[in-house]
């Protein structure tokens, strides 16, 4: 991988451990997956893809099983179809008082959509 895409628009792209290791790098430095496991892919109007990496390094607090949503496959969606959700995580999620699972990664990109990635843990 030559340059990170922070909001990459391809199931390959985001089950690769390269991506991910530069995904999982801002919050667990020196964290790098080393493998992955694709658990569960669900297409609806988005994708989600449930994984579980092999992580070396990151310390005790880096996560080992994720969900990637966006619109990552041929599903008939606008690219942007996952702007608001993006948006709700990175902007509002945190400060509500309503049970959502914690978000580790929510970027954009108008002209090609949202990828949302989240650990297993729910904040209220």
């Amino acid at each position: 991988m030559t340059e990170f895409d922070p909001a990459p628009v391809s199931l390959d792209t985001v089950q690769s451990p390269e991506w991910l290791t530069a995904m999982l790098a801002p919050h667990w430095p020196g964290a790098v997956v080393r493998g992955v496991e694709v658990v569960e892919v669900l297409a609806t109007q988005a994708t989600k893809a449930r994984l579980k990496l092999s992580v070396e390094g990151g310390g005790e607090a880096v996560p080992t099983e994720i969900c990637i949503k966006g619109v990552l496959t041929d599903t008939g969606a606008m690219p942007a179809a996952s702007i608001v959700e993006t948006l709700f995580y990175r902007e509002a999620a945190a400060g509500l008082p309503v049970n959502v699972p914690d978000c580790i990664h929510a970027r954009r990109d108008c002209r090609r959509g949202a990828l949302l990635d989240r650990a297993g843990g729910v904040h209220a």
